[in-house]
């Protein structure tokens, strides 16, 4: 009996064994299982998860090339862009239409129709503007030329210049002083030089034997009706020889007389012509009267 109760101890002692080694070994398969089964999750996600980074590596460096592209074609386009600009600013420079763009050979159409004919007329007008001073300049020293060429006791010498020296005005030409009458085209004047010393001269002078009346200021020649302050009197100079004039004179349609010394014209007063044997009067314009005049209130024929 005794034995009986120690065998079925063993026994199941024995049994408890075997279960508790198969159970151990149960769970050393499975943990073993187990951690093959994580390293195999943890290998194939870590796999999955690198392709996916490689791809989307590739994929950024594939779209790099793009976006790299797209700056190309960005500024080709800018460029163009910029070329088109400035070629549209630099259009109204260009005669030549056919390097333009296609929009803007829109307008070449028409363009050549007008352009070269506009251009040139414009370009016509800008020179013509440009030759308008001249020619006003040229044309008016002409008018001042050909208005002094009625006085041939004048000389002209085109390329003389005025120097003023020593408080007085001289005539140069090629470091030289010209004398006598000269012609000063560009002021529409005559001015006489004293053969002396090459100076200007101003006021009454006494040339060869006659009277001459220079401007006090500008030296220039007087012509016609003058009014001598300083003498009270007004004579007259030949209009074309500058020179003061005596005696009658017929100016203008009228008789008039001037006094043969002083050459002050006779206004209001009668005159004895010894050479006619026969007394004249000059009304208050100096001009002689003819048939019957009231003078200081009486009747005269």
């Amino acid at each position: 009996m005794f034995d009986e109760k120690t065998h079925y101890k063993m026994y199941k002692s024995g049994k408890n064994w075997v279960f508790g080694a198969i159970t151990t070994a149960t769970c050393l398969l499975g943990l073993n299982m187990g951690a093959v089964t994580h390293a195999d999750n943890v290998q194939s996600s870590s796999q999955n998860t690198q392709p996916k980074n490689e791809s989307s590596v590739q994929s950024k460096q594939a779209s790099q090339p793009s976006q790299q592209v797209v700056l190309k074609s960005s500024q080709s386009s800018q460029s163009s862009s910029a070329a088109a600009k400035t070629t549209v600013q630099e259009q109204p420079e260009v005669t030549n239409f056919a390097v333009q763009p296609t929009k803007v050979t829109n307008q070449t159409q028409t363009a050549p129709k007008s352009n070269p004919a506009s251009s040139s007329k414009t370009n016509n007008q800008q020179e013509i503007k440009n030759q308008q001073p001249v020619q006003a300049q040229s044309s008016s020293q002409a008018q001042q030329s050909s208005s002094l060429d009625k006085y041939p006791f004048a000389e002209s010498h085109p390329e003389a210049k005025q120097v003023r020296q020593n408080n007085n005005w001289y005539l140069q030409e090629n470091g030289k002083n010209l004398t006598g009458f000269q012609k000063i085209a560009d002021q529409n004047k005559i001015c006489y030089y004293n053969p002396s010393n090459g100076a200007m001269v101003y006021g009454q002078q006494r040339i060869d034997n006659k009277w001459y009346l220079f401007d006090k200021v500008t030296g220039a020649l007087q012509f016609g009706y003058q009014w001598i302050g300083d003498q009270n009197k007004e004579v007259y100079y030949d209009p074309n020889k500058g020179n003061m004039v005596y005696g009658h004179q017929k100016i203008n349609g009228k008789e008039q007389y001037f006094d043969p010394v002083t050459g002050a014209q006779a206004k209001n007063s009668y005159v004895w012509d010894k050479d006619a044997n026969a007394e004249y009067y000059y009304d208050g314009l100096g001009n002689m009267v003819y048939g019957q005049q009231n003078i200081n209130g009486k009747w005269q024929l």
